[in-house]
């Protein structure tokens, strides 16, 4: 039987339920094949079953990221689809599987970025992820990406700067942390007390590394 028969459309629901499900049962089994499968079902016909396929997709990719590392392009070309749901799907499950395909995710910087400005605040957060898995792994270029998103630090919401700033920590090293530190520093100011929690966290971490 077709993987697609366990997708939540298929049987007529609205849950995601199904979708999790066939993710934990492709990942305890290795299905390649089952998971080709829903790369190819991307481009279903169905709306529904394309949603469903990405949504299954991406669950496996958080418990396995090995399995979906292979269909990175796959995911990279989705990435600007006129439905945003694939775009910022496509989106998360780039960002558990970034660390495996830092140096191919490195040459779509431009795609990534672009996808990130014009996409939901969920193709934003997982964007950042992606980028900072990229800087931590792509030696002398990682150095323009991590201007990106000390950058994008400057620039976004407050409220977004403690949860884009932890997703961007994995990129801080000695050489950068000076610059990291000071971006935090400079908001300061417009943070809640929550916000400013996270924050002083962050900020000793960072401390560590100068």
């Amino acid at each position: 039987m077709s993987v697609l028969a366990h997708l939540a459309s298929a049987q007529g629901r609205r849950d995601e339920v199904p979708n999790v499900q066939l993710a934990q049962r492709l990942v305890a089994k290795a299905d390649t094949k089952g998971i080709k499968e829903l790369v190819g079902a991307l481009h279903h016909e169905k709306k529904a079953m394309r949603h469903d396929a990405l949504k299954a997709l991406y669950e496996v990719a958080a418990l396995e990221p090995v399995l979906v590392a292979p269909y990175a392009e796959d995911l990279l070309g989705l990435l600007g689809h006129k439905d945003s749901r694939m775009a910022w799907g496509s989106m998360t499950a780039l960002g558990k599987i970034a660390p495996l395909q830092a140096k191919l995710l490195s040459k779509h910087f431009q795609v990534i970025c672009e996808a990130m400005e014009r996409g939901s605040v969920i193709a934003c957060d997982h964007g950042v992820k992606v980028l900072a898995a990229i800087a931590a792994r792509s030696g002398g270029s990682g150095h323009k990406i991590f201007d990106y998103l000390l950058e994008h630090l400057r620039t976004c919401r407050a409220k977004e700067v403690p949860q884009h700033g932890e997703s961007t920590f994995v990129a801080v090293r000695a050489k950068n942390a000076a610059a990291f530190k000071a971006v935090l520093v400079a908001r300061q100011k417009e943070f809640t007390p929550p916000q400013a929690r996270r924050i002083k966290k962050l900020l000793q971490q960072t401390v560590e590394l100068l």
